[in-house]
Parts: structure tokens; C-alpha cells; sequence
């Protein structure tokens, strides 16, 4: 089997893992370099992120808004739970809170961003 030795071809930029083609094939069409023989490199290890939910609420606009403050402040965050808006009525009252999650190494100084947000009187 060939494969793309290159290590910025579009291919494994786009897909995370290297080109493979057939033995009749000699040129990457994804980057044009010359093909190699033998053995594809191994995929990376994917690695996981620890989330840890920071805050709840039950109201989109305000989620939304607190997520954009912790982008702000260079901390990723994600909202979970918008899924579940339009199943009200159907699930328990208790699905229905929409929930911020932060990288775990970011919890404090997140919730510490959120308590400073929520108590300014912008």
C-alpha cells in the first residue's frame, strides 16, 4: 500500500489521518507529492477534554450571553441542553436547563467570570 508522506497534505490536514492509495497510483492527488511504500504512520491518539458544567439556566439569551464573556476571556465554553427546548411537555421539567460546560482546568476562574457578570448592573 502507498501513502502520502507529506505531512501538510490537504488530506491530512482535512481528515486527520494520512492518504492511502493503490500500488498502481504514484502521485498524492490531494498535494501532489511522490507516494510511499510501506507501512501508514499510526493514527494520533485522540484526546479527550474533562468538562465540567459551571452554570445552568433555563433561559437560551442568557446562556448564549455568558458563553460569549467566557470566550472573551480565552475560555472555551459550550452550551448543552438547547436540544431538549422543543421537547417540552414531554421531558421532565429538570431536562429542560440549559448547561455551561467549561475545560476542567478553567471551572474556578469561569465561575469566578460568571459571579462578577451576573453582579455587574449592565
Amino acid at each position: 500500500m502507498k501513502h502520502c508522506p507529506n505531512e501538510s497534505c490537504d488530506h491530512l490536514v482535512r481528515y486527520g489521518r494520512v492518504a492511502e492509495f493503490t500500488s498502481s497510483v504514484d502521485v498524492c492527488s490531494d498535494c501532489g507529492c511522490e507516494l510511499t511504500h510501506g507501512e501508514v504512520p499510526p493514527e494520533p491518539a485522540v484526546e479527550y477534554l474533562e468538562l465540567q458544567i459551571i452554570y445552568e439556566t433555563s433561559n437560551s439569551i442568557q446562556a448564549h450571553l455568558i458563553k460569549s464573556v467566557l470566550e472573551r476571556h480565552d475560555i472555551a465554553a459550550h452550551v448543552i441542553g438547547e436540544s431538549l427546548q422543543g421537547a417540552v411537555g414531554e421531558i421532565p421539567p429538570t431536562m429542560l436547563y440549559l448547561r455551561l460546560q467549561v475545560p476542567l482546568e478553567d471551572a474556578e476562574r469561569a465561575r469566578e467570570i460568571v459571579l462578577q457578570t451576573e453582579a455587574s448592573p449592565e
